[in-house]
């Protein structure tokens, strides 16, 4: 059982505070599951607790690691083709005037002066 706690990006679906997830190996497992005994058994002392049968059953699938790995490296090898300016644009040089001094930094161990060198 997962509580909802935030939306991070888009809504969340109106109504859902809470998420029940069951994760089984196959397809053929799970529906070995429902059709088991034990299962006609519980389900239904577990459905009364909800405030409404109206509910949505999602079926998710697994993505193999390797799939994952692929797409990962597909990533890697595009996001770079599709930069915004040259190398020599991109690249931040540190420049002590745009420091931003931070005080009292990991627990009281000193000043910080700090300046981002990423692209913006």
């Amino acid at each position: 059982m997962l509580k909802l706690r935030a939306a991070l990006t888009g809504s969340a679906p109106a109504g859902v505070n809470y998420r029940f997830a069951l994760t089984y190996q196959s397809e053929e497992l799970r529906q070995k599951w429902v059709a088991s005994p034990i299962h006609q058994k519980v389900w239904p002392t577990i459905e009364n607790t909800l405030t409404t049968k109206n509910y949505a059953v999602c079926y998710s699938m697994s993505v193999r690691r390797l799939t994952m790995k692929k797409l990962l490296l597909a990533v890697v090898l595009i996001v770079p083709m599709s930069a915004r300016a040259p190398l020599a644009q991109r690249i931040v040089h540190t420049d002590p005037a745009k420091y931003r001094p931070s005080k009292a930094v990991h627990e009281g161990a000193g000043q910080l002066d700090y300046m981002p060198l990423f692209d913006t």
